[in-house]
């Protein structure tokens, strides 16, 4: 008889060790160590997808891959698949960088020899382990692209190459050189540790601030929008695509990786913004690799419609979601364009809780018991919001 996996708590973030009871299954979670997959391990993963799950895989607005439709029979097969295919995962807390760090145009620093120091610095602490769910450390060099859009309990980013600005909560301290920045960051994941708490929670006056120069306030950091085909830094031709509501079927995705590695690319790269990028190729191979992603129906074009419509999973993969999201997002992109009609991103929930919820949505459907509510921002034009209605309750 297999043994019951343990399961992840809520609040928790699902993983191989620990998965979460779904709608449809088993989900599990991989933070892998790096964000660099060879083709033949993104092949095994979408294989392991396909045959331990239910065939969908998905990117989660971290970067972070999820298979569904997992059962406690197949853990151990799942985990046996991932150790075959040398996919490292990564510790907690995650000490996140871009993965195209070192490569992005205009970079100002190279983040990664400060998140190697500091994920050592991590992993011999006594407290590591006692660290909250979800704590998350991000390190940013700039350029064309960033990681505004995560947040995370202790934000590095570079001032002018060689200097850092550390950002918890609403506290802003520096600037530090690499040494000093790590040294400020392991001070107050230690309180955080030994709190049990995050660092929104902390106050001005914690002791983890104390000694440490502040700042003014961080200004708005932007990042370039990643769609389509680049030049590298080092001279290489990348394709970033996206998955259409944050998942795809492993089929689909085993034929790109298939045609990727027949385009020459060395690695796959899981990234946040439910991203999917490709490395190692040339303008004219990257061409005919974004050919075969629209083929496999992922978006390769920034201004696809279905990138103005963020939903949750929805029905049947939640168990608490009212509503089918990703078929509603669908309708509504067939029938209108969201970026004209509302000049902001749509959210479309399961339930309450609003998962995936992007900042300031110009509309939300969100499911209740009562049936599906429509939140809107000011001013939203009547026939819009019976279009919302009207996709939202089709198959009710």
């Amino acid at each position: 008889m297999t043994a019951a996996p343990n399961l992840a708590r809520r609040g928790a973030c699902p993983s191989l060790d620990q998965p979460m009871v779904t709608g449809d299954g088993l989900l599990v979670r991989l933070t892998l160590a790096t964000r660099a997959l060879r083709p033949t391990q993104w092949a095994a993963l979408t294989t392991a997808a396909a045959v331990h799950g239910n065939g969908r895989l998905e990117i989660s607005r971290r970067g972070n891959l999820q298979l569904r439709g997992l059962t406690a029979d197949r853990m151990a097969g799942l985990a046996t698949a991932i150790a075959a295919a040398k996919i490292a995962l990564a510790a907690s807390p995650p000490t996140e960088i871009h993965p195209l760090a070192g490569r992005i145009p205009g970079a100002v620093a190279d983040p990664r020899p400060l998140a190697a120091a500091l994920r050592a610095a991590v992993d011999a602490a006594t407290w590591g382990n006692a660290l909250p769910a979800k704590t998350s450390v991000v390190i940013d060099g700039g350029g064309a692209w960033t990681l505004a859009s995560l947040g995370a309990d202790c934000r590095l980013t570079t001032l002018d190459g060689a200097a850092w600005r550390l950002t918890c909560g609403a506290h802003n301290f520096g600037p530090f050189d690499a040494a000093r920045a790590a040294a400020a960051t392991l001070k107050v994941l230690a309180t955080l540790a030994a709190g049990r708490c995050r660092a929104r929670d902390l106050p001005a006056s914690a002791a983890a601030f104390a000694g440490l120069p502040r700042l003014a306030s961080a200004p708005a950091q932007k990042t370039g929008d990643l769609i389509g085909v680049h030049r590298l830094a080092d001279g290489d031709t990348l394709l970033a695509t996206q998955l259409p509501f944050g998942g795809a079927m492993a089929a689909n995705l085993a034929r790109f990786g298939r045609a990727a590695t027949k385009a020459g690319a060395n690695a796959l790269h899981p990234a946040p913004g439910k991203t999917l990028l490709v490395t190692g190729l040339t303008p004219a191979s990257a061409s005919r690799l974004r050919a075969t992603a629209e083929a496999c129906d992922l978006i390769t074009a920034a201004d696809d419609r279905r990138r103005w419509v963020v939903t949750c999973a929805g029905q049947p993969a939640c168990g608490q979601a009212h509503l089918d999201t990703v078929e509603i997002a669908r309708r509504l992109v067939a029938n209108l364009d969201p970026a004209d009609a509302f000049g902001g991103p749509l959210h479309v929930s399961g339930c309450a809780k609003g998962c995936a919820r992007p900042p300031a949505p110009a509309a939300e459907i969100i499911g209740t018991t009562a049936g599906p509510q429509i939140i809107a921002a000011a001013g939203l034009a009547p026939d819009l919001r019976t279009q919302l209605t009207d996709a939202a309750e089709e198959d009710l």
